[in-house]
């Protein structure tokens, strides 16, 4: 997938990253989360097995699946 400058798109790849990301931010069964510029959907996943709920929001039409 191509980046697209006028988004300010940069795309996460290390899952390692990720996780350490989900990790700092402590979140916990009772938080609802917005993931704004879901991008690859890398993130998703981890959020999701962590919150209550997980709302997603994505401007590039063809990242959305």
């Amino acid at each position: 997938m191509k980046k697209r400058q006028r988004l300010g798109q940069h795309f996460l790849q290390s899952q390692n990253i990720a996780k350490s990301i989900v990790e700092s931010a402590k979140i916990t069964k009772s938080d609802t989360v917005l993931e704004i510029g879901t991008g690859r959907g890398i993130l998703t996943p981890l959020l999701c097995a962590s919150a209550k709920s997980v709302m997603s929001v994505e401007a590039d039409s063809e990242l959305v699946f």
